[in-house]
């Protein structure tokens, strides 16, 4: 039945819509593991498996602090940014809790001194996260 703005209403559940950037080139996967912030290029959607991990990139500043405002807008330190450019401009399209991390240099290493971290913080009654307001970019030059 039509809404009193003109708009259908489908149920009672809300609908969210986004505008639809057509992207330049490939997306950019940013991921955050404690405040320190990776950038992967992934072709979206692949089209053949070599696709799978991307091509890890030294995030620019600008990318970083919309990776870090959007960890801050929830709290959290650990968490994934989908980030598409069109016309110039970055745009957030997705963002999640617990991304697979995929492309991201030693990333089973990292994950794990994260949350052995956070384990020891918690087993001593301070805050599991630490503080993500010292946010870095990690460089993937000259990577093994």
């Amino acid at each position: 039945m039509p809404h009193k703005e003109g708009r259908e209403r489908h149920g009672r559940d809300p609908v969210f819509a986004q505008r639809y950037h057509p992207p330049e080139g490939r997306d950019r996967k940013m991921y955050s593991i404690g405040g320190r912030i990776f950038g992967v290029k992934k072709v979206f959607p692949r089209r053949a498996e070599d696709e799978k991990h991307g091509e890890p990139f030294t995030p620019s500043p600008e990318l970083c602090e919309i990776v870090r405002r959007c960890g801050q807008a929830f709290g959290i330190d650990l968490y994934g940014v989908d980030i598409v450019e069109s016309d110039g401009t970055p745009y957030v399209v997705d963002m999640g809790s617990i991304p697979g991390f995929k492309g991201v240099p030693d990333a089973p290493r990292r994950l794990a001194r994260y949350f052995h971290a956070a384990a020891e913080r918690a087993a001593r009654g301070q805050p599991a996260l630490r503080s993500i307001a010292a946010t870095e970019a990690v460089s993937t030059e000259g990577l093994p």
